[in-house]
């Protein structure tokens, strides 16, 4: 009786008190369970970094899917020149030989691009709603992803979901006194 007298609060004190615990419970409550789904495997990753041994173009689909594959090719052919954006505007540099393209999906982006910058959709963020509709780039996409599983990477909606209530139902838990 004498260990537990300073849990009889009153008032204000009462409140603060408790909501301070309450908020303690559930941060250390998601520190453990961040902690036992890394040590387990299973943690989400957030950052193309938590992927090791994954190409640049496997990361940048499983985090942020076609669109996100489709800015880190644009950027390729724009570092390696082939395409060339100023002030917003794409152009495909005539000086670079596209046969010089080694990477198979940075040809097939940049035949896919290469007439549109032509006909005059210049615009970066038109044509990432147009390219990632093409064929050829959903074949891309399906085939990183089909890699992407066989590595162990992918989490569907169902396992994410579960994670999701057991990390809600162990922070219930945490809290009952």
């Amino acid at each position: 009786e004498i260990m537990l007298a300073f849990l009889n609060l009153a008032g204000p004190v009462f409140i603060v008190f408790y909501l301070l615990w309450f908020a303690g419970v559930i941060y250390f409550g998601n520190v453990t369970f961040k902690l036992a789904l890394k040590r387990g495997g299973l943690l989400i990753p957030k950052t193309a970094d938590d992927f090791p041994f994954m190409t640049v173009y496997e990361k940048a689909f499983l985090v942020g899917g076609k669109r996100r594959l489709f800015e880190v090719l644009l950027a390729q052919l724009i570092q390696d020149e082939y395409v060339k954006l100023d002030n917003n505007v794409l152009q495909v540099n005539d000086k670079k030989d596209p046969q010089e393209i080694n990477d198979q999906s940075l040809s097939m982006v940049f035949d896919s691009i290469k007439d549109r910058i032509k006909s005059g959709q210049t615009d970066p963020n038109q044509l990432i709603f147009s390219v990632i509709k093409d064929t050829g780039f959903i074949t891309l996409s399906q085939r990183l992803l089909e890699t992407i599983e066989k590595k162990g990477y992918s989490i569907n909606k169902e396992e994410k979901v579960k994670l999701t209530l057991i990390k809600v139902l162990a922070n219930i838990v945490a809290i009952l006194p």
